[in-house]
């Protein structure tokens, strides 16, 4: 089971990878308007979210419209363990340690989050 599981994960990076820079962001662009629409969006002032790297659904439209409407807005920061960071606008965000963009400091307070968007491989 584990092993087919890590065979799923290997192809869908690899099918995800190949994919065209223009198919991604047509497929992102319809993610984004689902998510934009959705009840669970609509109630959340505090969420967390990825910023994309190798072809994972493009978040940063997504990130925009929240900075935009005043939602805080936190994004992962790895170090020794994985942090969070808030940011209010893309100029507080660096590359990081796998050269991922992230907020430049972590939050030193805990944050009761209402949403958390996490990049996923494979659904069924």
């Amino acid at each position: 089971m584990i092993r087919a599981k890590e065979e799923i994960r290997r192809l869908m990076i690899k099918r995800r990878e190949s994919m065209r820079k223009e198919e991604v962001l047509e497929k992102s662009k319809k993610i984004e308007e689902r998510f934009l629409s959705s009840d669970e969006f609509a109630k959340s002032d505090r969420i967390a979210i990825y910023y994309p790297i190798r072809n994972e659904v493009d978040t940063r439209g997504i990130i925009s419209w929240l900075l935009s409407k005043g939602k805080e807005v936190y994004l992962p920061i790895t170090r020794e363990e994985i942090t969070l960071g808030r940011i209010r606008s893309f100029s507080e965000l660096r590359p990081g340690k796998f050269n991922i963009m992230e907020p430049r400091e972590a939050i030193d307070e805990e944050v009761n989050l209402d949403l958390i968007v996490v990049p996923g491989v494979a659904f069924d």
